[in-house]
């Protein structure tokens, strides 16, 4: 991808540009000029991880069911439940129901496992 559309701005002007008291949280994405680019606005509360895919970016039904990390595909299987960002392993979104109680799993799993790798998916 053509380097003049990547997205080199230092935090501090983002934070100027945007009136956010706290650094903005990466990763930072190289945009293509003819993608479509969705743009989300922090609520009053300035929560950065609300709209930030949850487990990290790995497959919800790995972290959930199995309390494993494996690797997700957001290009084509994700999902959105209770107002959280779920990204799934390719092929697998029908498999996932991704209820209250899978997600309170999967979170309590996650706490356990995605401190053991502390690197996020992307």
């Amino acid at each position: 991808m053509c380097g003049r559309f990547a997205f080199f701005s230092p935090h501090e002007a983002i934070q100027e540009a945007f009136g956010l008291d706290f650094e903005p949280p990466g990763p930072r994405y190289n945009i293509a000029p003819t993608q479509y680019v969705s743009i989300i606005r922090l609520d009053k509360t300035g929560d950065p991880e609300r709209y930030a895919p949850a487990y990290g970016g790995w497959c919800a039904l790995a972290v959930t069911s199995m309390s494993m990390l494996y690797p997700s595909s957001p290009e084509t299987d994700w999902t959105m439940k209770q107002d959280r960002l779920f990204f799934l392993a390719a092929g697998k979104a029908s498999s996932w129901e991704g209820t209250a109680d899978q997600i309170a799993r999967g979170d309590e799993n996650f706490k356990t496992i995605g401190q053991s790798n502390q690197l996020s998916r992307f």
